[in-house]
């Protein structure tokens, strides 16, 4: 599931202008530009580095990568639960927590 979720989440993103990198120890990178500011989990929580929190490039970024992921993620549940899956994490369409 895993796989659909971060496939999806890394196709949507590049369509808005932000660059991901492949899923690493289950996370998968975002960068502006060219530096990693952020990941997300396969539950939909982002990670910000901490270096970059304070960055209003950084956090005009999190707001595209929070209402896309909340996006995939809702999508990539519904298709699971369809199937007669369940994608554990967060419900309800809100923003992931972000997590310094």
């Amino acid at each position: 599931m895993n796989n659909k979720f971060f496939g999806e989440l890394s196709r949507r993103l590049k369509r808005e202008g932000i660059t991901t990198l492949p899923v690493e120890q289950e996370r998968m990178p975002v960068l502006l530009d060219g530096q990693e500011v952020m990941s997300v989990a396969p539950g939909g929580t982002i990670f910000l580095q901490a270096e970059t929190a304070d960055s209003q490039p950084v956090m005009d970024a999190y707001d595209v990568v929070a209402r896309v992921t909340a996006q995939v993620h809702e999508y990539v549940e519904a298709m699971m639960s369809e199937a007669g899956l369940r994608l554990p994490g967060r419900a309800g369409g809100r923003a992931p927590p972000v997590h310094r």
